[in-house]
């Protein structure tokens, strides 16, 4: 009996660790002088992820089967906004990924010229040779291209589980091009960072190859919880 009451109280636990790391990434995107590095912003991200299931999971546990699935579908939308909403700050609004505004220095044709790249594997060519020469570091190298990939991997879990007509392959595949290319075009659009067409081969390849590496794991019981298998 104690110890069921300890376990139940422990979403209140993850509940404050919710809180908490929420506030600070409030704290970092209204501050100017704090700065975190990618590293730091990965943790964050993970504490907010474990928090929200770790307080789903005990909330629910002792919930019936119908309250259970709709607390596990809850979840996982909560969870998607959220990665939604840290990939859009990430892709337009944070300056340590040069998301800056280059309408007031640039003419559009200028900034087209010179930040704008059309040409396939050109930038991870140039990274390449740069890290060879010692000019390019191993986090630069690692952030432009693992970076790239590792961005829209998580669309291939969240849009399967939550979309059913996206755990077909065509119709994935189809979304997530569609996705990233309008990212790209928004942001040559708005002028913010650089319109690089290796960028968009690489973040539909992260989720490609994450879509392909999840079917080797059967997610038949996730399906069936969120309620549309």
């Amino acid at each position: 009996m104690f110890m069921e009451k300890i376990l139940k109280r422990l979403k209140y636990v993850f509940l404050l660790c919710i809180v908490i790391s929420f506030g600070m990434q409030f704290m970092y995107i209204l501050s100017i002088e704090l700065k975190l590095t990618l590293m730091q912003k990965v943790i964050l991200i993970m504490i907010q992820t474990t928090s929200i299931v770790g307080y789903v999971y005990f909330d629910s546990n002792y919930q019936n089967q119908e309250k259970r699935k709709k607390s596990f579908l809850q979840m996982h939308w909560v969870l998607f906004i959220l990665y939604c909403l840290n990939l859009f700050y990430i892709l337009f609004l944070d300056p340590d990924f040069g998301r800056k505004v280059m309408k007031a220095t640039l003419s559009f044709e200028d900034y087209f010229q010179y930040n704008v790249n059309l040409d396939p594997f050109e930038t991870i060519h140039l990274f390449i040779r740069g890290y060879q020469k010692g000019v390019v570091t191993l986090e630069a190298l690692l952030g432009n291209l693992l970076g790239n990939m590792l961005v829209f991997m998580p669309m291939a879990y969240f849009l399967p589980v939550l979309f059913p007509k996206l755990r077909k392959i065509r119709w994935f595949i189809l979304t997530i091009i569609m996705m990233v290319l309008s990212v790209e075009i928004l942001q040559v659009y708005l002028r913010i960072g650089s319109g690089d067409i290796d960028d968009f081969l690489l973040n539909v390849a992260g989720a490609t190859l994450m879509y392909f590496l999840l079917k080797c794991f059967p997610l038949s019981h996730i399906y069936c919880l969120v309620g549309k298998e």
